[in-house]
C-alpha cells in the first residue's frame, strides 16, 4: 500500500517538473509538509489516514505558538498549513496514486481581515 509520504513526494517532484509554481512557493510547501506533517502522516499508508486523524491534527496545529512572534500561528497560516493534506489527497487521486477517497473534511474557516479605516488627508491634517 502506498504511504502518504509517497503521495507527497510524487505531489512535489510533479509540481517541480512541470514548473507549476515558482521554486520558492514548492520549497516552502516542502518545509511545511517536512515541519508540520511528515512525522504525523509520512509513515502511514494513505488508507489508514482518517478525518478524526486530521481534524485532530488540525487541532494540535491551531495551538502551536511561533517561536519568532511568541503567539499562535494566524488563521490564513493554519489554512496554508492544513489545506497541504488536502491538495496532495486531491493531486494523488487526479493521477490515481489512490483509489480511495481524501479523508481530508476539516472545515477552514475563513480569516477575520477586517481593517480599520485610514484616516483621510484633511483628518492627518488636522492632528
Amino acid at each position: 500500500m502506498i504511504k502518504f509520504d509517497d503521495i507527497a513526494r510524487a505531489f512535489f517532484n510533479y509540481k517541480l517538473e512541470n514548473n507549476i509554481d515558482t521554486n520558492e512557493n514548492i520549497n516552502e510547501q516542502i518545509s511545511i509538509y517536512k515541519m508540520y506533517h511528515k512525522d504525523k502522516f509520512g509513515n502511514l499508508e494513505t488508507d489508514k489516514i482518517t478525518p478524526e486523524l486530521i481534524n485532530e491534527h488540525y487541532k494540535d496545529i491551531k495551538e502551536i505558538v511561533s517561536p519568532k512572534t511568541k503567539r499562535k500561528l494566524s488563521q490564513s497560516r493554519t489554512n496554508a498549513i492544513i489545506g497541504l493534506i488536502r491538495t496532495i489527497f486531491n493531486h494523488a487521486i487526479k493521477h490515481r496514486l489512490i483509489t480511495h477517497l481524501s479523508p481530508f473534511n476539516v472545515e477552514i474557516k475563513k480569516p477575520n481581515n477586517k481593517r480599520e479605516r485610514f484616516l483621510e488627508k484633511i483628518e492627518i491634517d488636522l492632528l
